[in-house]
């Protein structure tokens, strides 16, 4: 039987791989389409296919060396963890009903909450701030059309 010394890392890079080919194969379908070879719909899959792939073959043929024990999370970093799962989930779940900008105002107040720890009067100015900034550039700047919920927002 054959056994492979760094099993984990080899099937990581395997999956790696196989990622990096299919997201390759996205963006060369999507080549044509394009108006620029360097810019367009298929500049950002081609370019996570192609480091995908290297570091897939980084992954199988140099494995990492180094020892190291995992230790599972001490208990406020694994509740903090499940709370950030818990926004995220709500968040996915709510949007198509409040619209990006509610949903993501809410979501980010927790998230700064949960991880920064911020008071609720930052967590609500920094939530805000950035919603603003992804709106002027996204829905201004590149003309993107976000969901808009039941409150057209």
């Amino acid at each position: 039987m054959f056994r492979v010394k760094n099993a984990p890392d080899v099937v990581g890079g395997i999956v790696a791989v196989i990622i990096g080919l299919v997201s390759l194969s996205e963006g060369i379908r999507l080549a044509p389409m394009g108006n620029s070879a360097v810019a367009g719909d298929h500049t950002l899959p081609l370019l996570l296919g192609v480091v995908m792939v290297v570091l897939g073959l980084l992954l199988i043929f140099m494995p990492n060396k180094a020892d190291f024990e995992v230790k599972f999370p001490e208990k406020t970093t694994l509740l903090k963890m499940i709370a950030v799962f818990a926004v995220m989930c709500g968040y996915w779940a709510v949007m198509t009903y409040l619209g990006y900008l509610l949903t993501t105002w809410l979501a980010l107040i927790f998230l700064y909450r949960i991880m920064g720890p911020y008071p609720w009067k930052k967590s609500v100015l920094f939530a805000a701030v950035t919603v603003a900034v992804v709106y002027v550039v996204f829905v201004v700047w590149f003309n993107t059309m976000l969901p808009e919920g039941r409150f057209n927002i």
